[in-house]
C-alpha cells in the first residue's frame, strides 16, 4: 500500500478551494468597493452587478492551489479544490438569481 502523502486530504482541499476566494474577495470589497458612494447606489444594485462579477474572478484564484496540489500528486486535495470551486460557483449563481 502506498503512503499517504501530506497535505492531501479531501477536507484541506474543499477548505482552500472555498476559503481562499472568500478571502480575495472581501479584500477586494474592502479596498475597492467599501465606500460611501456605494450605499447611495442601493445594496440591490450592489449585489446584482457588482458581487457577482467579483466572486467570479475570485474563483479563478484557485487554480493556483489545484495546479500545485496536481503537480505534487496530491490527488484528493485536487478533488477537494474542485468542489470548494464548484461550490463558490453555486454561490455565485445564486447571488445572480437572486438579486
Amino acid at each position: 500500500m502506498a503512503e499517504k502523502k501530506s497535505f492531501d486530504s479531501l477536507i484541506l482541499g474543499i477548505t482552500i478551494g472555498f476559503l481562499l476566494p472568500l478571502a480575495i474577495f472581501l479584500v477586494v470589497y474592502f479596498t475597492k468597493y467599501n465606500s460611501g458612494v456605494y450605499i447611495y447606489l442601493g445594496l440591490k444594485n450592489m449585489l446584482s452587478t457588482i458581487v457577482p462579477k467579483v466572486m467570479s474572478l475570485c474563483a479563478i484564484a484557485n487554480r493556483i492551489p489545484f495546479y500545485i496540489f496536481l503537480q505534487t500528486s496530491r490527488m484528493q486535495s485536487v478533488k477537494g479544490v474542485l468542489i470548494g470551486t464548484v461550490i463558490v460557483a453555486a454561490l455565485v449563481f445564486l447571488v445572480f438569481l437572486l438579486f
